[in-house]
């Protein structure tokens, strides 16, 4: 134990080492309004060996008396622990005090937030954070991010920027053993310190005398007085953005010295003019701000004080917000370092404040990550090859998260770059689960992630066997769902040196259609005359030509050959209307049917052979042609013959020949003639009822 004790000392520290193992002789330090408090703090000890492990890391709570028989305590752990020297006493070790707030500088990660308020968010953080006690004092309402990403940046640095878009400001609340972080958004969060009203008489007061102003200094100063800035909403381009926030400057002009700042991270005017309102009140917060010198010792950033004596009258009943103190307190020589004639205790503090309605909203000054381009990987729910919205956007897992599980919740939607996009028309490809895309940054924003590329890797390999077939280039998609290797639509150019090749592949169905002229060319202008070849596994059918059309007219020129072949089935050639022509210019027409054939003319028939033979042969069966009237005219003979009959039509006459000629008339039958000649070589033979000659 200690000979030394610090019970009746105006400084004193208790630590885990125990009581009265070190002892207190002097400290000094800063706290600020929204940064973390630094003290350095120099001990003495009886022991010259301390084992570092039980005080590094750890609480401690020091304390400077205010003069009233009451004490400021300031609580912290060891950041920090040297040792300083040894006279023939004491040891002295020097000590660094910082918040628990100050461990979440030693923790960095790369995590994403979804649908949270920064409130949330704040509390997912820091709620890490076993030694820290956070106290909320927040009257604002706040929309939930979207989406929110922690970015290769310390806890402290991602909470800190936070707080400070949010217009949020903290500060620490000290007492003996404990320690409290606090969070505000208004300045009612803020209380009166120990030393709630505080004078400064004529010349100032000596720093012997605690609860006094020693020096006092206040600065107006011109500063930005308007604050603009917008926003893009992709999903309503049209909505103007643009909010405009006025400061309180007493000087007209400072409306003039205009900021303006894009992107606000916003979709809604109405979160951008809050937003451009704490922008503006942290660009005034320093436009009127009194600086000093005192000897109080409760003063501490986030409490309040009132003026009471001053010598200068416009002072007196002012109130004042602090927003940062500096402390240095000392007790010399009071544990035998020093003469007796020289031990003396002293305590005084530098600071600054703001009159107490200025609204305590600081700069945005912690930098936010920038975010760069990387690559992800394609998720969507189990089971879903595509996975999209109405926007055609999809959703990642970085390769850095380590707590999402590869599935819908892993980001948010992201837009897709396409090459073409415009109101119901442009380029549409869309990323699929399990590919890798590239995704840059908006404004190098971690927040707004955009897909602008996909690439290739050990298990997506690229369609066309490379290097081998690197002269090739086009697109393969594939089959949805459960589409196998061989399953896809194709285009492939391929620019191998004379064997350049375009292939084209439908795994099932193509529809084309061309709204004016289509032309199609092969083997013109080339060395090779080119050759076309269309296979149809099942059907073909052409239409050309349809209701309301003024023209539906198909030419086709065959220069040699023309070749149809119908294997099996029918073949039918219907002309619903006008006329149908087929002409053979030169050489033969051979048409052969091997079974039946049936020709029906609704109107009219006509045959012309204009040389040469016409021969109609029915080699088997019987021949019939019937109508109402027929006429068969032949310029110089019509013969019709079977086996040795005949009846031979000529220009001098007609001759009957046959082994025997019967005419019949079944009511009459009258040859007539200018000389009529009936002759039977063997015998001639007449009968009837009645025979008339002459």
């Amino acid at each position: 134990m200690s000979k030394y004790t610090q019970d009746d000392e105006p400084l004193a520290i208790e630590t885990p080492l125990g009581k009265d193992a070190l002892l207190l002789e002097s400290f000094k330090g800063q706290e600020t309004l929204s940064g973390l408090f630094h003290f350095e703090l120099t001990c003495l000890s009886v022991e010259d060996q301390i084992d570092d492990t039980k005080i590094v890391g750890k609480k401690v709570s020091f304390r400077v008396d205010n003069g009233s028989g009451k004490a400021r305590w300031f609580t912290g752990y060891v950041k920090q622990f040297s040792w300083a020297g040894r006279n023939e006493k004491l040891t002295m070790w020097n000590l660094v005090v910082v918040p628990s707030l100050w461990f979440t500088s030693l923790t960095s990660d790369c995590k994403i937030f979804q649908e949270k308020s920064t409130p949330d968010i704040l509390s997912a953080v820091l709620g890490d954070c076993s030694e820290l006690t956070v106290s909320k004092k927040l009257s604002e309402s706040y929309s939930p991010w979207e989406y929110c990403v922690q970015y290769q940046e310390t806890d402290l640095a991602f909470v800190s920027r936070l707080m400070e878009f949010a217009g949020m400001t903290y500060f620490f609340e000290h007492a003996k053993n404990s320690l409290s972080m606090v969070i505000a958004d208004s300045n009612s969060a803020f209380t009166d310190c120990d030393d709630g009203q505080v004078d400064a008489i004529q010349g100032f007061s000596s720093p012997d005398e605690p609860g006094q102003l020693i020096t006092w200094k206040h600065d107006h100063s011109f500063r930005s007085g308007k604050f603009v800035q917008t926003d893009y909403n992709f999903e309503d381009p049209s909505t103007d953005l643009l909010v405009t926030s006025k400061g309180k400057s007493p000087y007209p002009s400072a409306s003039n010295a205009e900021l303006f700042d894009y992107p606000g991270d916003y979709i809604k005017k109405s979160d951008g003019e809050s937003l451009g309102k704490y922008r503006i009140e942290a660009a005034e917060l320093l436009s009127d701000v009194a600086s000093g010198k005192s000897s109080c010792r409760s003063f501490s950033p986030g409490y309040t004080f009132k003026i009471g004596e001053h010598p200068n009258s416009s002072e007196k009943g002012k109130k004042y917000l602090l927003i940062k103190v500096s402390h240095r307190g000392s007790n010399k020589g009071v544990y035998g370092t020093a003469p007796e004639s020289e031990v003396a205790f002293s305590y005084e503090n530098t600071f600054e404040c703001v009159p107490s309605e200025t609204v305590a909203r600081v700069p945005q000054s912690t930098p936010w990550p920038s975010g760069t381009v990387q690559t992800a990987l394609v998720v969507g729910p189990s089971g879903e090859e595509i996975y999209t919205d109405e926007y055609g956007r999809i959703k990642v897992q970085f390769y850095w998260d380590r707590y999402g599980e590869k599935n819908e919740q892993s980001s948010c939607w992201i837009r897709v770059s396409q090459s073409l996009a415009g109101p119901q028309f442009g380029s549409q490809f869309l990323p699929r689960v399990g590919m890798e895309v590239v995704v840059s940054h908006l404004d190098n924003n971690p927040n707004r992630p955009l897909v602008t590329g996909v690439v290739y890797n050990g298990t997506n390999k690229p369609p066309f066997t490379l290097p081998d077939s690197a002269a090739q280039s086009g697109i393969q998609t594939r089959s949805t769902k459960d589409g196998q290797e061989d399953q896809a639509n194709q285009l492939i150019f391929d620019d191998t040196k004379d064997s350049e090749m375009v292939t084209f592949h439908a795994q099932k169905d193509f529809t084309r259609v061309v709204e004016n002229d289509d032309s199609v060319e092969v083997g013109f202008d080339t060395k090779d005359k080119g050759d076309r070849s269309v296979k149809v596994y099942n059907n073909l059918t052409e239409e050309i030509g349809s209701d309301g059309c003024d023209d539906g007219t198909r030419s086709m020129t065959v220069y040699k050959d023309n070749q149809t072949t119908v294997s099996t089935g029918d073949e039918t050639y219907t002309v619903k209307q006008g006329d149908a022509t087929y002409e053979v210019t030169k050489g033969k027409q051979a048409i052969t049917v091997g079974k039946g054939q049936v020709i029906e003319v609704g109107d009219g028939h006509s045959l012309t052979v204009k040389s040469g033979d016409h021969t109609l042969s029915v080699n088997s069966g019987s021949g019939s042609m019937k109508a109402t009237s027929w006429t068969i005219e032949g310029t110089q003979s019509i013969t019709l013959k079977v086996g040795s009959n005949s009846i031979e039509i000529g220009p001098s006459g007609i001759n009957i020949k046959g082994t025997t000629v019967s005419v019949k008339g079944n009511t009459s039958a009258s040859v007539e003639g200018l000389t009529t000649s009936i002759k039977g070589t063997t015998a001639l033979t007449q009968s009837g009822a009645i025979i008339k000659i002459g």
